[in-house]
């Protein structure tokens, strides 16, 4: 499926952008309308999104981060445990 770039309006006529996948553009525009956005410009982009650049790059984790990132995870396993299985 093509990747389409889009900007939108809410209801508040605030500005949104993204990135969807679909078959084409009426598709993004239909999905647009049900979530309620007024789709202002759709188009093909040939690009991978940001995550998937982020991952093809490479691009280092801070050593510190990773720590955070390990402790965070382990204190939510913990919970999850105790909410579960006490």
């Amino acid at each position: 499926m093509p990747n389409y770039q889009y900007k939108a309006r809410d209801k508040f006529s605030k500005l949104l952008s993204g990135v969807m996948f679909a078959e084409n553009e009426n598709a993004v525009a239909v999905k647009l309308n049900q979530l309620g956005y007024t789709p202002t410009s759709i188009l093909e982009t040939k690009k991978p999104a940001r995550l998937l650049k982020f991952l093809i790059r490479g691009i280092r984790v801070k050593f510190s981060d990773l720590i955070m990132f390990t402790r965070q995870l382990s204190t939510l396993q913990k919970a999850v445990y105790r909410f579960c299985f006490l």
